[in-house]
């Protein structure tokens, strides 16, 4: 089975693997979310520092999703 990145463990069933993968994909969407959101009220007040800081959070959390979903299809 594939290493686990996010979590920092190695699963030893394909059950396990989908259920941790999942898992990891729900709280990165969670994250994400809140992300965009936080990216979105900067954009609005136009407070220009915070939104670039605000871009590139909602970057990684895109990199985290995009990671987690490859991992997904890898494991189908």
């Amino acid at each position: 089975m594939g290493y686990s990145w996010f979590m920092g463990t190695e699963p030893t069933t394909l059950n396990t693997t989908m259920e941790t993968i999942q898992n990891q994909l729900e709280a990165a969407k969670l994250v994400l979310s809140q992300a965009q959101t936080e990216y979105q009220h900067c954009f609005a007040r136009g407070d220009w520092a915070a939104c670039s800081k605000a871009k590139r959070k909602v970057a990684k959390c895109m990199k985290e999703v995009q990671y987690l979903v490859a991992q997904k299809l890898a494991v189908c």
